[in-house]
């Protein structure tokens, strides 16, 4: 790996540290970005310096995302993984049911709230409304990749 696209692998697992991700874990996404190609545990492994294990627990995890999938190769009887093809809509997917699912628990609340001042109710519901609003224009942006993704085709 030249120095430039150790830099990319070493701050994209900064970046999602910093959002309580194992750096391994987006180290590891920026490696499969990287490469065209599937890549075993023990090659990815050897490319990051880290240990087999902690690389197929992070790719692990990201195949439960849907972000990698694991493929074999003819003639190899070895896990390899690969970038899903369609994984930056199953991220903005995921990231959807989870802002739905906030919504729901936020409802709670509010109706827990149902005594408290208004101010305090007032909270619950802009963050439902705006939680509302970032569901919707994801699914624009979602649509509009569609189209793209189409058009391409």
């Amino acid at each position: 790996m030249d120095e430039n696209s150790k830099r990319f692998v070493d701050l994209l697992g900064q970046h999602l540290e910093e959002d309580g991700v194992p750096r391994t874990y987006g180290r590891l996404l920026g490696v499969l970005l990287l490469n065209p190609e599937p890549r075993s545990l023990e090659e990815l492994a050897e490319q990051l310096q880290v240990s087999k294990g902690s690389i197929s627990s992070n790719a692990r995890a990201l195949e439960a995302r849907g972000i990698a999938e694991r493929v074999t190769v003819p003639g190899d009887r070895r896990d390899f993984y690969q970038l899903s093809d369609d994984f930056m809509q199953r991220v903005f997917m995921r990231h959807l049911e989870r802002q739905r699912l906030l919504i729901d628990r936020l409802q709670v609340g509010r109706e827990s709230a149902a005594e408290a001042p208004p101010h305090v109710r007032e909270r619950f519901d802009q963050l439902t409304e705006y939680l509302k609003d970032s569901i919707e224009m994801t699914e624009e942006l979602l649509a509009v990749g569609s189209r793209r993704r189409v058009s391409r085709s």
